[in-house]
């Protein structure tokens, strides 16, 4: 059933990100949402894919897909608007098009109601280091780690420390964030890797 095929799906997202993962994942959750098409936990899953697939390749898989996760962020609030999962997927795809004091708000509601949500301290963090916060978003960026030490996304969290470091010119610092991202994720996408390493 539906739900069945979304485990399925998480069970590939909580692994270390990687294209095929996404490729596979976002075949479950279409297939879920065939089967159930109010399904939150599909809608916003889908979303997930979309976004994190746009931000490893750094371009949308295909034309319609920004209408698509358009369309899923519209829908899944009208089943479930204080779900945590709609707000996380409703700030990402507000990051995606450049809407960071819009991306967070939504995270800092995020953090009040639901605090061990790390992915709100995250949000908040990726925003506040493109708005020029770099000092501001290192705590956030390590409450994110300690919370959850074992996520999925840990390189993204740890390059994102050090490319925060890098801007306050603390380069031994940046440095060894930079290098725990490479350890955490040794098969990162090459266009990930070369396009965070850069900034």
């Amino acid at each position: 059933d539906a739900l069945d095929l979304v485990l399925r799906a998480r069970l590939l997202i909580r692994q270390p990100a990687s294209l095929d993962r996404y490729d596979k994942a976002q075949t479950l959750y279409e297939e879920a949402l065939g089967l159930d098409p109010q399904s939150v936990p599909a809608l916003t899953g889908l979303a997930g894919v979309f976004t994190s697939q746009f931000l490893d390749r750094g371009y949308w898989t295909s034309g319609d897909v920004p209408e698509r996760v358009a369309k899923l962020i519209a829908d899944a609030p009208a089943i479930a608007p204080a779900d945590e999962t709609v707000l996380a997927r409703s700030a990402a795809w507000l990051e995606t098009r450049g809407r960071y004091e819009e991306t967070m708000a939504i995270s800092r509601r995020i953090i009040e109601t639901y605090p061990n949500n790390t992915y709100g301290y995250a949000l908040l963090a990726r925003s506040k280091i493109l708005c020029g916060e770099a000092e501001e978003a290192i705590p956030l960026l390590e409450k994110a780690i300690q919370f959850d030490p074992y996520n999925s996304h840990l390189f993204d969290r740890y390059w994102r420390l050090g490319f925060a470091h890098l801007l306050l010119r603390r380069e031994r610092e940046a440095l060894a964030w930079f290098n725990r991202a490479l350890a955490a994720m040794p098969d990162a996408p090459a266009r990930r890797r070369a396009a965070e390493f850069r900034r």
